[in-house]
Order: C-alpha cells, then sequence, then structure tokens
C-alpha cells in the first residue's frame, strides 16, 4: 500500500511539474501578455518562436524537455527499480499537465518537448530515434506537424522494438508501458489535431512561410 501511495503521490508532482508553463512565464516576463493570444494560440516553444524569436522559443522547449525529465528522474530516485511501468504512468501525469496545466486554465501546449523529457529519463534509444525520425521527416517536408505527428505514433513502437528485442524484457512486462506510452503518443497525435486537418487540406503552413501557424 506504501509503494502505490508513493507512486500516486509522484503522479500528483508530475502532473504539477508538468502544468509549469515556461512559453506563459517566459512571454508575460519579457512582453506582459499570454502568449495564448498570439500565433497559434499554443503555450508552446514552436508559437514562442514565431512572436519572441529563436532564441526564446528554444529556451522554452529545453525548460519543458527538463520538467519532464525532472518528473521521470525524481521517480527513479525515490523508487528505485520498480520497473518502467511505474515511470510511465507518471510520465503520463507529466503529459498531462503540460496539455492541461492546472495553474492556467488546463489550456496548455502540445506535449512534444516534456515528452520528449520523460523519454530521455526512461527510454533514451527510443528519444533519440524519434528526434532523428522528426529530423528527416521536417527537413524532407518542412511541416513539424508532421514530424511531430510521427513522433507520437511511433512512440510504443520504438519503445517495444528496443526493450523487448533489444533488451529481451519479456512481453509480459513490456506490453504494459508500451501501452501507457501509446497512451502518451495518442495525447500528442490529439493535440495536433488541427494541424491534421490542415495537412489533410493542403493548408498546413511549412516552416518559413510567411503564413506558418
Amino acid at each position: 500500500m506504501e509503494f502505490y501511495l508513493t507512486v500516486a503521490a509522484l503522479c500528483i508532482v508530475a502532473y504539477l511539474l508538468g502544468s509549469i508553463s515556461f512559453s506563459i512565464i517566459i512571454t508575460e516576463r519579457l512582453i506582459h501578455k499570454d502568449i495564448r493570444d498570439f500565433g497559434s494560440g499554443n503555450a508552446g516553444g514552436t508559437n514562442v518562436i514565431r512572436v519572441l524569436g529563436a532564441k526564446k522559443g528554444v529556451l522554452v522547449m529545453v525548460l519543458d524537455m527538463l520538467k519532464g525529465l525532472v518528473a521521470v528522474l525524481l521517480a527513479r530516485l525515490i523508487l528505485g527499480s520498480a520497473g518502467d511501468l511505474y515511470l510511465a504512468i507518471i510520465a503520463f501525469f507529466a503529459v498531462m499537465g503540460h496539455l492541461f496545466p492546472v495553474f492556467y486554465g488546463f489550456k496548455g501546449g502540445k506535449g512534444i518537448a516534456v515528452t520528449a523529457g520523460v523519454l530521455l529519463g526512461i527510454t533514451p534509444l527510443t528519444m533519440l530515434s524519434l528526434l532523428v525520425m522528426w529530423g528527416i521527416i521536417v527537413a524532407i517536408t518542412k511541416y513539424v506537424s508532421l514530424g511531430s505527428v510521427a513522433a507520437g505514433f511511433m512512440t510504443p513502437v520504438f519503445y517495444f522494438l528496443y526493450t523487448h528485442f533489444l533488451f529481451k524484457v519479456p512481453f509480459e512486462t513490456v506490453i504494459w508501458p508500451t501501452a501507457v506510452f501509446a497512451a502518451i503518443g495518442t495525447a500528442a497525435i490529439i493535440s495536433h489535431r488541427a494541424n491534421i486537418v490542415r495537412l489533410i487540406k493542403g493548408t498546413e503552413s511549412k516552416i518559413g512561410s510567411k503564413k506558418d501557424k
């Protein structure tokens, strides 16, 4: 019972960490306005790049990654060798905090950077593979959203392949954290639903376009 209470407490901490929106904090400090009132209306690093420039946007992305990483590393420190399932559940709450921040009216970002952070803390090889795939897709198509949606789809796939086939972890041990990573990936895809509609219609903006959204 004590173990599960600890996991529950870590989930709450992860959610609160995820709810810290660095894009909102930085834009409020610099221009005294809410980033959600500009550009795409998204509270994330990409929108900060549009509004405040690359340096500020990259800073937001790094900080968003770090909050996900900290949530997972804290869980590792406290839970020890509890296994990926519990870390994945805690990671899910960190991502939910970013998507639905309690401090900002439950209207947050799209979760890509914080997802990268939690993956870095749990399964670095998966994170690296997703980063490479994302970079290739964006470089070829110029659609950031397409790379992000593909990364969301492939998150559980890469995790399962590496953990089960490369590291030889038994199927029954891998399947449940894979399911949680599938939920995290699905959340990332759903958060890009407007982008997906524009991609289908052929109206999604490309990197560097004047109407970039």
